[in-house]
């Protein structure tokens, strides 16, 4: 097995996401009219179209946690500042 390894803790600054997130919702919400979205919350097809992927890899990120979703009118609809947090997750790899 050999020895084990020291833990060396980095002196680097931590990436910090809130601050982009907060920073991609601002700019979409101060967006021209036809640039951003004027809905708030999107069904599992619609998601799919607006971040360009297949509707089963929305339904893929909503079950490991990547998308938050809300019930309106028993349909599971996914909001706009979910998926922008999803999309900054997807750039930082």
């Amino acid at each position: 097995m050999g020895r084990p390894r020291k833990i060396v803790e980095s002196s680097e600054p931590k990436l910090e996401v809130i601050p982009k997130v907060e920073e991609a919702i601002s700019s979409l919400e101060h967006a021209e009219p036809s640039n951003s979205p004027e809905k708030k919350l999107f069904n599992v097809d619609e998601a799919a179209d607006y971040m360009s992927v297949s509707a089963e890899t929305i339904r893929l990120w909503i079950d490991h946690g990547h998308l938050i979703t809300q019930l309106a009118g028993g349909i599971r609809k996914i909001p706009l500042e979910s998926m922008v947090r999803c999309r900054v997750k997807i750039r930082r790899f």
